[in-house]
């Protein structure tokens, strides 16, 4: 008799993400963080992460996707993952007028059965006791989500795990894991 269970939920919801290593299939806990999980998929259908980059790799540990970068260049008609500083003060009033509201539903949204137990666990990159008044830092982070490259235990309870990857396409995350970020220093 084994005694391993399998103490995660079934997994209500699915999206697929296109990136340059080749898709992440990703299954959503919606009944378990249904606020989370709404507004990852309002995101996706937006098509905020279109070409969105992966912008903090930690090797065998995580990849975040999920910034938006502001740059002064993009209204100059450069082809650049950035955007415009109008853009981002349109952004940056929508996600504070529902951020804290948003940030504290997510603090219902733990779920004892919800673990970084392995590799593949999607969770978002605010964290749960951040008390950073900074509305403009919150605001960053809300859309930002990350994927464990392996076990991570330190993080239970401290960020909103909503989905998991799933089937091959864990490889794929594990090849952008490999990669390094490119820094403003070096370019």
């Amino acid at each position: 008799m084994s005694t391993v269970y399998a103490t995660e939920p079934a997994p209500s919801g699915r999206i697929v993400l296109e990136t340059t290593h080749g898709p992440l299939d990703l299954e959503l806990w919606c009944r378990e963080c249904p606020t989370t999980t709404r507004w990852i998929m309002q995101l996706v259908l937006d098509g905020y992460f279109t070409s969105n980059i992966f912008h903090r790799i930690l090797p065998n540990t995580l990849v975040q996707c999920g910034a938006l970068i502001f740059n002064e260049d993009a209204s100059a008609g450069n082809e650049t993952q950035s955007t415009s500083a109008a853009d981002w003060a349109e952004y940056r009033n929508h996600i504070n007028v529902n951020a804290s509201r948003a940030i504290e539903r997510q603090r219902f949204e733990l779920n004892s059965r919800l673990r970084f137990s392995h590799r593949g666990i999607a969770a978002m990159a605010l964290s749960l006791d951040d008390n950073d008044d900074d509305d403009d830092a919150r605001a960053l982070l809300h859309s930002q989500f990350f994927f464990t490259l392996g076990e991570a235990p330190y993080l239970d309870g401290k960020h909103v795990i909503f989905g998991r990857l799933t089937g091959p396409t864990i490889f794929n995350a594990m090849r952008i894991g490999q990669n390094t970020a490119v820094t403003e220093e070096e370019e």
